[in-house]
C-alpha cells in the first residue's frame, strides 16, 4: 500500500512540473490566466525523491535480511551497483536543479521561457531514469525503456496541464484559444499514450487476454476503460464548453475541468497499484484478481488456458455500457452536475469490465 501511494503522488508530481513548465511556454494571449502559488511545483519537484526513494527502502529491506547486511551496506549497494538505485540517483540530482530553477526563476504569474524549457528537459532527463528501471525496461532493456519514456512524458504534458488550467486558472476568457492548441497535444499525447500502451500491454502480459485474471492484468482493463471516460470528458468539455463560452463569456468551465482531473488522478491511483502487482505469471503461482473471483466464484485449474466466447451476460453488459455513454453524452448536453457524469462513467467502467470478463472461457 505504501508503495502504491508513493507512486501514485509520483505520477502527480511529474504531471504538475510538466504540466506548469509547459504552460510558461504559451503566451497569455492563448491561455487561462493563471495564478500557481510557487509552492505546487517547489514541492513537487523537492518531494519527488523521496516518493521514488519508496521502493529503493523496501528492496534495501529485502537484501539485508535476505543476505545478512546492515540496512546502509544494502542501501550503498542498491544506489550504486543496480539499476533501480543508479536511476534514483540521476532522479535525485535533476530533481535538485530542478528545485533551483523554481527558487530563482517561478512566480505565481509565470517565468522565464529559457528557464521553462531548461525545466522540461530536466524533467524528460527524470522521466528517462525513472523508465531505464522500470517493468518494461526490465522485459526488454532499451525497447521497454523507451517505452515507458514516451508514455510517461505524454501522460505527464497532457494530464499536468489540465490539472494547473483546472485547479489554478483565475480567467477563462482565453478559452478558445487555449483549446485549439491543447486539444492538438492531447491528441498527440493519447496516440502515443495508446500505442506505447499496448506494446507495453504486450510485453509485460503474455498472454494478454489470460492476463485479465490476474491482479496486474485486471488493473490494466480498468486503466484502459478508465482512459475511455477521461477521453470523453475531454472531447465534451471541448465541444460543449467552446459552445457555452460563445453563448456566454461569462461561463466558467472550472468544475467539468476538475472532475476531468479527478478521473485522470484515479487513472494514477490505478497505474501506481499495477507497480505492485508481478506483470507477467499465471494463475499456478498468483491468485486471481478480486473481481474477477467475484464473477468466476468457482476455483480456475491452474494450468487453465483462456479463449474468447460469446455470453448472454456479455451482450448485456455491452448494452449497459453502452447505455451509460449515451446517458454521459446526455448529461453533458443538458449541463448536469459534473458527479453525476463521473458516476455515470464510473457504472460504464463496471459493465464493460464485467463484459470483458464474461467473453473468456476456460479450456
Amino acid at each position: 500500500m505504501i508503495l502504491a501511494a508513493g507512486n501514485a503522488l509520483q505520477y502527480l508530481f511529474f504531471a504538475v512540473l510538466a504540466g506548469t513548465l509547459l504552460l510558461q511556454l504559451i503566451p497569455s494571449t492563448h491561455r487561462p490566466a493563471l495564478s500557481i502559488p510557487f509552492f505546487v511545483p517547489a514541492a513537487a519537484a523537492a518531494l519527488l525523491p523521496a516518493v521514488s526513494f519508496v521502493p529503493i527502502v523496501q528492496l534495501t529491506r529485502t537484501i539485508a535480511s535476505g543476505r545478512d547486511m546492515s540496512f546502509f551496506g544494502a542501501l550503498e549497494r542498491i544506489l550504486f551497483q543496480y539499476e533501480v538505485g543508479q536511476s534514483w540517483v540521476v532522479l535525485f540530482v535533476l530533481s535538485f536543479f530542478l528545485l533551483g530553477i523554481f527558487i530563482l526563476f517561478f512566480h505565481s504569474t509565470g517565468m522565464p521561457r529559457a528557464a521553462a524549457v531548461v525545466g522540461l528537459v530536466l524533467i524528460m532527463g527524470m522521466i528517462g531514469a525513472l523508465g531505464a528501471s522500470g517493468h518494461a525496461a526490465n522485459a526488454i532493456p532499451l525497447i521497454g525503456g523507451t517505452l515507458h519514456f514516451f508514455h510517461l512524458l505524454a501522460v505527464s504534458l497532457w494530464i499536468g496541464t489540465l490539472l494547473m488550467v483546472s485547479w489554478f486558472a483565475v480567467s477563462y476568457k482565453q478559452w478558445a484559444s487555449f483549446l485549439e492548441w491543447f486539444t492538438l497535444i492531447a491528441v498527440m499525447c493519447v496516440i502515443i499514450i495508446a500505442f506505447t500502451g499496448v506494446i507495453m500491454g504486450q510485453l509485460l502480459t503474455d498472454p494478454f487476454i489470460g492476463s485479465w485474471a490476474l491482479p496486474y492484468g485486471e488493473a490494466l482493463i480498468w486503466k484502459h476503460l478508465f482512459y475511455i471516460v477521461i477521453l470523453l470528458f475531454a472531447l465534451f468539455n471541448g465541444i460543449f464548453i467552446r459552445r457555452r463560452l460563445q453563448q456566454s463569456t461569462d461561463y466558467n468551465p472550472r468544475q467539468w475541468l476538475r472532475a476531468e482531473s479527478l478521473t485522470a488522478m484515479l487513472i494514477f491511483v490505478i497505474t501506481a497499484f499495477m507497480t505492485e502487482q508481478e506483470p507477467g505469471g499465471s494463475l499456478h503461482y498468483e491468485n486471481p484478481a478480486f473481481l474477477f473471483h467475484v464473477l468466476y466464484p468457482a476455483s480456475v485449474p491452474d494450468s487453465a488456458s483462456f479463449q474468447l466466447q460469446l455470453h448472454p451476460i456479455t451482450i448485456l453488459s455491452v448494452l449497459l455500457s453502452i447505455g451509460f455513454l449515451y446517458l454521459m453524452a446526455q448529461s453533458f448536453h443538458r449541463g448536469r452536475s459534473p458527479f453525476s457524469v463521473f458516476v455515470l462513467g464510473c457504472m460504464f467502467v463496471l459493465s464493460a469490465y464485467t463484459g470483458l470478463v464474461y467473453i473468456l472461457d476456460f479450456v
